[in-house]
């Protein structure tokens, strides 16, 4: 099933969004993506770290029990006519490190990197960042988008970004730029 068109979402995410556009276009999101491609939260395995989904899209990370994201960030591309289709996926979030990383051997979220580039190893997780949170604090939703679906991830992420600033005034806490 293909994912609706963004401007359908637009319409309805701006419908009637009150004071709380960030919150609504979440709830928009999650309607809109339906069955196998829901919005869903991502679980921690057996060894307490994060099973991401394999495919493209849109992820939103908060501390449990709040509404105030920690991060909004997207991964993969719509690529040029005739081009393969971006090979980005979540999973490749599970390896960054900067502005964030996902500390598996501590079972923590960092972001805050004190340093830039060579400063910042991920061999010094525990020293290279400002903040953490422990993994069981945190939940994590995903919303998967296929090469196919003509929805470009930077779009959804762009718009969740600019409403979370809309409702909030400001960023999330480990977003740095926008």
């Amino acid at each position: 099933m293909p994912a609706p068109k963004l401007s359908a979402i637009l319409k309805r995410a701006l419908t009637g969004c009150g004071s709380k556009p960030f919150d609504k276009l979440l709830l928009v999101l999650s309607a809109a993506f339906n069955g196998e491609r829901q919005l869903r939260a991502i679980p921690l395995n057996r060894r307490g770290c994060f099973t991401w989904p394999k495919s493209a899209g849109v992820y939103v990370i908060r501390r449990k029990g709040r509404r105030r994201s920690v991060y909004v960030g997207a991964v993969g591309h719509i690529r040029a006519k005739g081009k393969k289709p971006s090979s980005g996926n979540f999973r490749h979030r599970s390896q960054r490190w900067t502005p964030y990383c996902f500390d598996n051997e501590h079972r923590q979220f960092r972001y805050g990197p004190k340093g830039r580039g060579a400063e910042n190893k991920r061999c010094q997780l525990s020293k290279g960042y400002v903040d953490n949170i422990d993994f069981h604090s945190l939940e994590i939703f995903c919303f998967p988008v296929a090469a196919n679906d003509r929805i470009a991830p930077a779009a959804v992420e762009a718009l969740l970004l600019q409403m979370h600033v809309e409702q909030y005034g400001s960023l999330p806490e480990a977003n740095q730029q926008f």
